[in-house]
């Protein structure tokens, strides 16, 4: 059995109901050029998918914005700051742990970085390392420049705050409890299929875009090759869009 069959079938199900399933794909912990991130943006490239690359702004490099200037359907996402753990045991990990002063300081410079790094492919979107965030600071993000957030699962609002629009992902390629080894195309499929029918049934946020969640600097050969798959499969098919979420940047408020 063709393991994108039940896929199609509930994209079949969104074309008879006169509707298009949006899709869109981030990769989070981009600091460098690499062969990795050579493979993602071959694959990309072939399948014609844009991209939202969540890269940790205060370790990219000159290399990786090089790399991705020839590359006008990659986005530069904010991830986070340095991408260090600040939380303390047995706290999940998490970076964006508070509203301070300090951490809001630390942000507007990630994203000056960023601008002055990537220019025009640095947009105004925090993806919180581990994707958890401080409730506290969603507030004080529009004042710092921020018009999106990314994190994972559905959204509980389409935006959290005034001036912030959140637009998730909702399948990891990977299984990280297991090592970061690849989840399985059959557990990857259902997940899709999960999200899409609860929005077409209107059960979560319809009109959030079902996303794709992928990391390239550990991902191995059969995470690729699924990736590969899904854009194959998927692309062609009459009721499925691969689009990149817009977000309309805020001036920020004076320091």
């Amino acid at each position: 059995m063709n393991a994108f069959a039940p896929l199609l079938a509930e994209l079949d199900a969104w074309g008879k109901a006169g509707r298009v399933a949006e899709f869109w794909w981030r990769d989070d912990d981009a600091a460098d050029a690499s062969p990795a991130l050579d493979t993602m943006l071959s694959i990309r490239e072939e399948a014609g998918v844009p991209l939202a690359l969540a890269v940790i702004p205060m370790a990219a490099t000159a290399r990786l914005a090089q790399r991705l200037a020839a590359q006008p359907d990659v986005a530069v996402w904010q991830h986070g700051i340095r991408h260090c753990n600040r939380a303390e045991a047995p706290a999940k990990k998490q970076e964006l742990t508070d509203a301070a002063p300090a951490l809001c300081q630390e942000l507007r410079a990630g994203a000056g970085r960023l601008g002055g790094l990537f220019g025009a492919q640095a947009r105004p979107v925090l993806v919180p390392p581990w994707n958890r965030v401080a409730p506290p600071l969603l507030r004080y993000l529009p004042g710092l420049g921020f018009a999106g957030l990314s994190t994972f699962k559905p959204r509980a609002s389409r935006s959290p705050v005034p001036g912030l629009l959140q637009v998730n992902t909702h399948v990891d390629v990977l299984d990280w409890p297991a090592g970061g080894a690849f989840r399985g195309a059959a557990a990857c499929v259902r997940g899709l299929v999960e999200h899409l029918h609860t929005r077409r049934d209107r059960t979560v946020d319809a009109g959030e875009p079902t996303g794709v969640l992928t990391h390239h600097l550990v991902m191995q050969s059969d995470a690729w090759d699924f990736l590969r798959g899904l854009f194959a499969a998927t692309r062609q098919h009459p009721s499925c869009l691969w689009t990149l979420p817009q977000f309309a940047a805020l001036p920020p408020e004076p320091p």
